[in-house]
């Protein structure tokens, strides 16, 4: 009897065994696929971050072409200014000299 009793044991024991064993497969085959869906994942992400960081220094490079323009626009604003400022001082001459000249 006692041996009986011995071999169900065992035999319970190597059916845990079995399913403990079954268990860990499983358990390793889903860590398995979420690791890959993971990496997948990262890999599309940094993908995702490349793309963002050329698209901000191509904005960057933009926004310094225009800054260098809006600059460069000031500075004619400015010459024009003083050609205009220049120009009236010169009509006004003129007008001075023509009027001299006519007295």
């Amino acid at each position: 009897m006692n041996d009986k009793l011995l071999q169900q044991i065992l035999e319970e024991l190597q059916k845990m065994n079995q399913r403990i064993d079954t268990l860990e497969e499983g358990m390793n085959s889903r860590f398995d696929e979420l690791k890959d869906s993971l990496s997948r994942k990262h890999v599309e992400n940094i993908k995702a971050d490349e793309l963002i960081l050329q698209s901000q220094k191509e904005t960057l490079a933009r926004l310094d072409d225009i800054e260098r323009g809006m600059y460069r626009l000031e500075k004619i604003e400015l010459r024009q200014n003083r050609t205009t400022a220049k120009v009236d001082e010169l009509e006004a001459d003129v007008t001075l000299l023509r009027d001299k000249l006519q007295n």
